[in-house]
Order: structure tokens, then C-alpha cells, then sequence
């Protein structure tokens, strides 16, 4: 793997940079269920997303989906518009259920 310049190839190293980098990344996105359907040079997607992240030092879940518009320009494929429909936005403690 290549992470900025570095080869890592142990997996201490990897572990190390996860523990030295986490905090430097924002919000955090797990997207899955992703579904494409192809008409062409065009198409559409969804996708669910959970979100977690901190703010302020407090740790937040949040939840919902993107709605995608693909366009295929010169042989590759683009992001025309993306959509996303939030659920919730809500701290862990609490949880989505409130």
C-alpha cells in the first residue's frame, strides 16, 4: 500500500498510520448498497451512508442516502449531480432512536 510518498508493507505500519492519522480525517462515511443502472453515456445510482464523526468532542452518528446522476465523458465516468437525504444527525450517546 501507498499512503503519501510511503510504501507500507507490514501490518505494524499499517496500524501505526491509522493510529497517527485517524484524527486528521473529517467526517467519516461507510457507503454501501451501491446501485447503478446504465442507459448509454448516462445512468443513476443510490447508495445508503452511515456517517460518524466528532464535534466538539462529542462522538455523532448520522445516516442516509445519496441519489446519483452519472454522465460518460470522453470514455470515463463523471458525477453529473449527487443528492443526499439525511435521516439523522444525532450524538452517539443518544442515538438515532432519541
Amino acid at each position: 500500500m501507498r499512503w503519501s510518498g510511503r510504501t507500507l508493507k507490514l501490518c505494524e505500519q499499517l496500524a501505526q498510520l491509522y493510529q497517527d492519522k485517524i484524527e486528521e480525517v473529517g467526517p467519516k462515511p461507510f457507503i454501501q448498497n451501491h446501485v447503478i443502472e446504465v442507459d448509454g453515456d448516462s445512468a443513476t445510482g443510490n447508495c445508503a451512508v452511515e456517517i460518524r464523526l466528532i464535534e466538539e468532542g462529542k462522538a455523532f452518528t448520522a445516516c442516509g442516502h445519496y441519489n446519483d446522476l452519472y454522465r460518460r465523458v470522453d470514455g470515463e465516468w463523471k458525477f453529473a449531480r449527487r443528492d443526499f437525504e439525511l435521516y439523522h444527525w444525532v450524538p452517539l450517546a443518544e442515538g438515532w432512536a432519541g
